[in-house]
């Protein structure tokens, strides 16, 4: 299991440190991995916690939560389907043909791309972004659905880390086999 944990401001505030220390103890008995995100984008239900693969998304963690959500336990942590999808948005960016582009342009990208560490790939969608010339959630909004089935999570190069290379080429192929 790997386990993305906020550590944004407001989820700092709210106790994600905490969650971090209790994570390197339980660590030594069991076997995860973890890492840091950036905003969630789910802020008023901090801290939150990401895990893989099952890519579900947790809220309200505390401390004492976390054997819970190491052993599957915490289904009520689950942030609610309405908080994390809009079925509306999420149909508007899969089916937009220059959306779908950008996935397949950043996918072939991503395929040639070996040197795989966070700010690596901070670079690589940098450059991408500027050689296509696109900008803001016209670029997150499709890669993220893409790879999360929500536009909500970590920023991408901590997602596409998260993920590994062969998971996320495997998301990407998946979303662009949707007609």
């Amino acid at each position: 299991m790997k386990i993305l944990i906020c550590n944004s401001e407001h989820c700092k505030s709210n106790g994600s440190e905490e969650i971090l220390k209790e994570l390197e103890k339980l660590q030594r008995e069991s076997d995860f991995e973890f890492l840091t995100s950036s905003c969630m984008g789910l802020c008023s239900n901090g801290p939150n916690v990401m895990t893989y693969p099952d890519l579900r998304i947790y809220g309200n963690v505390s401390v004492n939560r976390i054997k819970d959500i190491l052993s599957s336990e915490a289904s009520d942590l689950l942030h609610p389907n309405d908080r994390v999808y809009s079925k509306e948005l999420c149909s508007e960016i899969s089916l937009d043909p220059m959306h779908r582009r950008s996935v397949k342009l950043f996918r072939y990208h991503l395929e040639k791309f070996n040197d795989f560490s966070v700010a690596n790939l901070k670079v690589l969608i940098s450059s991408f972004k500027s050689k296509y010339e696109v900008t803001g959630n016209r670029f997150i909004y499709p890669i993220k659905l893409a790879l999360l089935g929500t536009i909500k999570g970590p920023d991408l190069p901590e997602i596409i880390y998260f993920l590994g290379k062969e998971g996320t080429i495997k998301a990407l192929d998946k979303f662009l086999k949707k007609a």
